[in-house]
This record gives C-alpha cells, sequence and structure tokens, in this order.
C-alpha cells in the first residue's frame, strides 16, 4: 500500500507524486513561488524588525523586556520574534522495512540502492536523489524557503550545515544537545552521577565549537520531553527504575540524614526493613509515598543541580548564547510540569519553553506562571489533516490543509498577543514517513513539506500572511 515515493498508493490528492518527472517540474513551479515571495518587508538580515527602534547591539542574541512585552533582541539590536520550524533542512524520511518489505510496491534490494540504513529504507534520500540529483543543494533551498515563509528561526534539530553556510544565505537557528548518557529513570538524567557533569559540558562544548562566534546562533536548547513526573512520582519512578543510580544513592544519603536509623524509616513507611542497604536495593514503589515532603526537598536539590549545572556549562563555553530551556511535555497523564522544575528553571534559563499541542495560547498557563518573570517560547506545535493521503493527522487535528493554515495563522496570532511568548516553533519541516518512522510509529500529516519534498501552498499562504507582518501585529497599540 506504499508507492516507490513512500506515498499512500490507494489515495488520490492535488499534488500526489505519479512519475519522477512530475517531481523534477515541482522545482520550476517554487522557484516561481519563491522568486514573487522572497522575504518580508519588515525584516533586517537576521529577521528583526527593520522598521522598528533600534535598541543596545550586541552582536548576538539575547532577550528584553520593553513595554511590559518581552522579546528577543537581535545581534543589531532590532526586535525579534521567533517564527520557526523544527529539523529545517532535514529530510530523513526513513522508515523500518524488516518484516514489512510486503508494505512497500516497489521496495529495491538492498544490494542495488544506498538509501538502506540499517533496518530503515530512507525515501527522503531516494526523493531528493531524483528530484534534485544529490542532497548538496537541499540546506540552501531550504534556507530560502525559510525566508520566503517569513521564517526566521530554525529550531530545534535542525541541520547544523548552516553554521558553514553564508551570512547572507543564513537565518538564525538554535542547537540541540541532550545530556542522557547517565539516567535516573527512563528520559531523566543521573544529575548526582560523577560522570554527568562532565558530559554535559563536553556535549556543549562539542556542539557549540564552531558555532559560539557566529551572530546568527541563538542559544541551545538541552534536552527534550523529560519525564519529570512530580516530587512523589519521581521518586517511585526512581526506585522502580533498576537498583544502582548515583541519584537513588544521594536520596538514602539524604534519608539516613533525616531519619538516622532505619527503624525510625520505618515507623514513618511502615515498612520492615532491616538495613538501609536493603532499602537502597529496594525496586518498587510500596512505602515511599509516605515520604511526601522529604520527596519535595529532594526533587528541588534534584532540579536545581540540574539546571545549574547546564547554565554554567553554557556560561563556560557559549557565555554569549541562550539557553533555551528543556522543552517541556505537553502534559499527558503523567504531568510533567509542575511549580517546582518550572520556579527553578526560571532562575537559570534565558527563556523557558514548552512544546504545547492546542489550537491557541489564550488561555495557555503554566505552574508558576504568576510568581514568574521570563520570557517563553512554544518549541513544538502543530496541525494536521488525512486529505493527503495520511493515516494520522497529528497530536494536533485540522479538517484539511487549508484549515491547518487557518489554524496555524491563529495559534500565532494568539502567541503574538502573549506578552511574555517571544516565538513559536512549528513540529516539523516534512511529514513523518506515511508507514510510520523508527520505533513509535509516527506517521503525522506535520509538515510544511510532504513526504515528496511537495509544498503545502494552502498551509504555506496562511503561514506567509501572519508571518509577514508578524512586528506590525506584535506592536500593534
Amino acid at each position: 500500500f506504499i508507492d516507490k515515493y513512500g506515498q499512500y498508493k490507494h489515495g488520490d490528492w492535488p499534488q500526489k507524486i505519479k512519475n519522477d518527472k512530475q517531481l523534477k517540474f515541482q522545482i520550476q513551479i517554487e522557484d516561481e513561488d519563491l522568486k514573487l515571495n522572497p522575504i518580508s518587508d519588515e525584516w533586517n538580515k537576521f529577521g528583526g524588525h527593520i522598521q522598528g527602534s533600534k535598541l543596545n547591539s550586541t552582536g548576538h542574541f539575547r532577550v528584553e523586556k520593553i513595554d511590559d512585552k518581552w522579546w528577543f533582541i537581535d545581534p543589531e539590536g532590532y526586535l525579534f520574534w521567533s517564527s520557526g520550524i523544527n529539523s529545517v533542512g532535514k529530510f530523513n524520511i526513513a522508515t523500518p522495512v524488516n518484516g514489512r518489505r510486503h508494505f512497500f510496491e516497489d521496495l529495491p534490494n538492498r544490494d542495488k540502492s544506498n538509501f538502506y540504513n540499517g533496518n530503515k529504507y530512507n525515501f527522503g534520500d531516494l526523493i531528493l536523489s531524483i528530484k534534485y540529483g544529490s542532497s548538496d543543494l537541499y540546506l540552501n533551498r531550504s534556507l530560502k524557503r525559510m525566508k520566503s515563509w517569513g521564517m526566521n528561526t530554525m529550531g530545534g534539530w535542525s541541520n547544523i550545515d548552516v553554521i558553514q553556510a553564508n551570512d547572507d544565505q543564513k537565518v538564525p537557528y538554535t542547537l540541540s544537545v541532550g545530556t542522557l548518557k547517565y539516567k535516573v529513570n527512563n528520559k531523566l538524567p543521573d544529575v548526582f552521577n560523577e560522570n554527568w557533569k562532565s558530559t554535559v559540558n563536553n556535549n556543549i562544548k562539542r556542539v557549540s565549537a564552531s558555532a559560539k562566534n557566529d551572530s546568527f546562533f541563538i542559544g541551545f536548547f538541552v534536552d527534550n520531553e523529560l519525564t519529570w513526573y512530580d516530587p512523589n512520582n519521581f521518586v517511585l519512578e526512581m526506585f522502580k527504575f533498576k537498583k544502582s543510580t548515583a541519584t537513588k544513592s544521594k536520596y538514602v544519603k539524604e534519608l539516613k540524614k533525616e531519619f538516622v536509623k532505619i527503624e525510625v524509616l520505618n515507623k514513618k513507611c511502615g515498612s520492615n526493613f532491616i538495613s538501609w542497604k536493603e532499602f537502597e536495593d529496594f525496586e518498587g514503589d510500596k512505602f515511599l509515598s509516605n515520604l511526601k515532603d522529604f520527596n519535595v526537598k529532594f526533587y528541588i536539590q534534584f532540579c536545581e543541580k540540574y539546571f545549574k549545572t547546564i547554565k554554567e556549562a553554557i556560561n563556560n563555553h557559549s557565555p554569549e548564547k541562550l539557553y533555551l530551556g528543556c522543552r517541556w511535555h505537553a502534559g499527558g497523564r503523567k504531568k510533567h510540569r509542575n511549580q517546582y522544575n518550572i520556579v527553578i528553571a526560571s532562575k537559570y534559563v534565558d527563556v523557558l519553553s514548552f512544546n504545547q499541542y492546542v489550537n491557541e495560547l489564550n488561555d495557555f498557563h503554566f505552574p508558576g506562571k504568576e510568581e514568574i518573570d521570563k520570557p517563553f517560547i512554544i518549541s513544538e506545535f502543530n496541525f494536521g489533516a488525512l486529505d493527503v493521503g495520511k493515516f494520522y493527522p497529528g497530536l494536533g487535528h485540522a479538517s484539511s490543509q487549508r484549515n491547518r493554515g487557518e489554524k496555524y495563522e491563529n495559534f500565532i496570532e494568539s502567541a503574538l498577543n502573549t506578552t511574555n511568548c517571544i516565538g513559536a516553533h512549528w513540529f516539523m519541516w516534512a511529514n513523518s514517513t506515511t508507514a510510520g518512522r523508527g520505533y513509535e510509529g509516527e506517521n503525522a500529516n506535520c509538515g510544511v513539506l510532504s513526504e515528496t519534498d511537495t509544498p503545502y501552498y494552502e498551509l504555506i499562504k496562511y503561514i506567509r500572511k501572519i508571518n509577514y507582518n508578524i512586528y506590525s501585529y506584535r506592536t500593534k497599540k
């Protein structure tokens, strides 16, 4: 049910690719569109508000609150509101094939194709090869698209080759860093591990080595959608995860200071451990909910360690660049945003970041918002539809490609009306593969481009409509 281009075989829709000639002809169509819509008149070379007031320029991006509204300030000193996309310039449309070859209409043998990587076949590499001859020119086209669409920021996981691009081609960019080499649960670092701090420093140093002096480099997203839990569930998950982590040992050490004797702990918890060693080796969640007050104190200590260590590493290796937060999860059954981790983060990050799959931000709230005077960015949002051969719209739903555009415009307007929101980044550059990417099987209509690198012009019409007027909208009285 998947054709040679990675599309759903048994459906039809406008701009579905039927042959190689049609795929190549798209270049001519898009070139005409890009020529007609080169860039917003509101922009300077960074995408800042050239028609507005010029403030103090530092040669790097910074943040400032002006007349009760937070802003990025670009390297030339102009107001900057970050409209972006995740994974810009990456066209990795790969899908697992082992045990699933019957899904695909015309899958080449491994010895006759360069588009295999382990268990995956990359339709993206195939498309770029047919359409452009190679992928070498794809970043330049991607940067032209960004400017034409009115998008001034390359969000998380974008093509880092932009660092080597000429300044007249560049769009401001972010870099993504992970710290999960050592873990205390499935997706949270073991911050008390003696090697974790060096891992953080090494990763930030490595990622920023060739970018730290680049004025187009905004700052770092560090980690993504960590499983913070609340204080009590954080401890419960830590004990269920595995016997030995440095954070678990630290927790037991702090408990010893608090209770001294295991018998005192047993009385508090209604347990019957015969030693602290037996307690530390315990795997489960029984008894631990009786330590709620202690768990809050330890959780605060953990959060302080996490955010402070990362901020110090950025200051050490890339001091002029911004710490853009940890991209908090949108929510779900386990609430990973709370008044402890967000308030503590606000002491160290320059910008809070939230992945937020909602229709608009007019009623957007996060724990601690009332006591925090700090800007935030929406690091992920999107809307998808089922009218272009996809089986899943994504986390944000729309009825059609036009409705995706309408919802995009409404979302950005609501973000511009939110005084401490200084940007919003669409997730993501191109659709997920139709047959599902990776272990989680994601196959959403999440892209501004289809899985054949075809622009969704109905969506782009609305993207341009609001993005070409971001500053006039944001600065209106």
